[in-house]
Formats: C-alpha cells, sequence, structure tokens
C-alpha cells in the first residue's frame, strides 16, 4: 500500500501536468508579448506590451492586438473622441452665430433711434458707413468701442465708467462686453454696405 507521502507526491505531479497541458492551450491574456504588435513600436511601447500583469498598454499595441475586444474598445474611443471634438465645433460656431443675433437686437434697441440702418438722422456727414467712419478717424473696432463707451460731441457714451457725466447717456449703461459686441458689428456691417441689418420702418 502507498504512503501517504506518495499519494501527495504523485497529486502534484498530475496536478503540473494539467496545468503545463491547459497553459499551451489557453491564450495568455495576463502576460501580452510583443508578438501581438504588428508595427514597430519604440522602446517604451515595446516595454508597455511586455510588461506581465498590467492593464495599461500602448496605443499601438492595444490597436494591433490580435484581440477583437481590444479593438473594438479602441475603435469606440476613437469614434467617441471624435464625437466631443465635432460636437464642440458647432457649440462654438452656434454661440458666434448666436452672439452676432444679440449684437443686431443690442444695436436696434440702443443706436437705431439715431443710426437707422447705419445712417445718422442728427448729423448725415457721421454715418456708420466706412466713408464716413474712415474721415472721422473710427476705422477700427478699437475706434467704434471707444466712441461708444465715453461719446464725442453729440453722440452720448454708454460706457459703465462714461465721464463726464454731462457727456453719458441718462438712459441705461452697457457692459464692456456688450459695446465690444456692438462695436465689432458696427465694423462688420459697415464692411458690408449695411446690406444685412433690419432697419425700422
Amino acid at each position: 500500500m502507498a504512503t501517504l507521502g506518495t499519494i501527495v507526491a504523485s497529486s502534484d505531479a498530475s496536478v503540473s501536468s494539467a496545468l503545463r497541458f491547459s497553459s499551451r492551450l489557453l491564450p495568455r491574456h495576463d502576460s501580452v508579448s510583443t508578438k501581438h504588435c504588428k508595427m514597430p513600436l519604440s522602446p517604451v511601447n515595446v516595454r508597455n506590451c511586455r510588461r506581465e500583469g498590467e492593464a495599461r498598454f500602448s496605443s499601438d499595441c492595444r490597436w494591433n492586438s490580435s484581440n477583437p475586444y481590444t479593438k473594438m474598445l479602441s475603435t469606440v474611443t476613437a469614434f467617441s473622441a471624435s464625437a466631443l471634438l465635432a460636437s464642440t465645433l458647432f457649440t462654438v460656431e452656434a454661440a458666434e452665430a448666436l452672439n452676432g443675433v444679440e449684437a443686431g437686437v443690442l444695436f436696434q434697441r440702443t443706436c437705431s433711434g439715431c443710426h437707422n440702418g447705419g445712417g445718422n438722422i442728427l448729423q448725415p456727414s457721421a454715418t456708420l458707413f466706412n466713408k464716413d467712419l474712415d474721415r472721422n478717424g473710427l476705422s477700427s473696432v478699437h475706434d467704434i468701442y471707444n466712441i461708444t463707451y465715453y461719446g464725442k460731441n453729440r453722440m452720448p457714451g454708454y460706457g459703465e465708467k462714461c465721464t463726464p457725466r454731462g457727456q453719458c447717456t441718462f438712459g441705461p449703461r452697457l457692459a464692456d462686453d456688450d459695446i465690444r459686441a456692438l462695436a465689432e458689428f458696427v465694423k462688420s456691417q459697415a464692411d458690408q454696405g449695411w446690406t444685412n441689418v433690419q432697419t425700422l420702418s
């Protein structure tokens, strides 16, 4: 009769043989080697691909892996990044368009009483068309911003810190961003000949 030690040793040998046999049949997922990488890798990526038991592998190794689930994950990640970029670009373009509409509404509410359609009902030689803007030293957005903020002659200033008081509007003051938007709107319309703005009837 075999002794207990002989039985235990025999069992250990059988288990070891079975494990070695199964390891040859099943793919090893805990250790990724460079054979899964079909493209040349940098030393850093090779080190990442060879690092056993670690889930963080290089993008090259992950994309060129023979594992379909790994490829699918890379594809989904790339698609998500593209969708996020497209959404961001759309949001920026929509915001710019909205700002243009808001500036137009602000102009109609604040400025069109005297400057309807880019004209000037009080001083015909001081319209908002380029020929008059250039002649009066208002050829840039910065120049238009300053006269809108501080005013000049019969033009009242709308800035929150406009001085002297007699040169400023008695109505509501405008925030700096609103005055900047108005200046950009006026310059844009002047460059287009004021053909794309709604006029008061």
